[in-house]
């Protein structure tokens, strides 16, 4: 099953309000495993923290990391 998967590529978004960088550790260990366990190699985060309210992703930088993540990806 592992091998049948034609991604060869897997990108973490993540939002949330927390501010704290450890708010976020736990989704991004159970990411790795998930790239460890289908061999699949990492093509980024984007890890937006801080984003509570309706809106606030707009004035941030976060909307163009995604951009270019998603343009880094071949």
């Amino acid at each position: 099953m592992r091998s049948g998967f034609k991604i060869k590529k897997l990108a973490l978004l993540l939002t949330g309000a927390a501010v704290l960088p450890q708010m976020f550790d736990s989704v991004i260990m159970q990411y790795r495993l998930i790239l460890d366990y289908f061999g699949l190699e990492d093509a980024g985060m984007v890890l937006a923290r801080g984003v509570k309210d309706i809106g606030d992703i707009k004035e941030s930088e976060f909307l163009k990391e995604a951009y270019n993540l998603g343009l880094s990806i071949t």
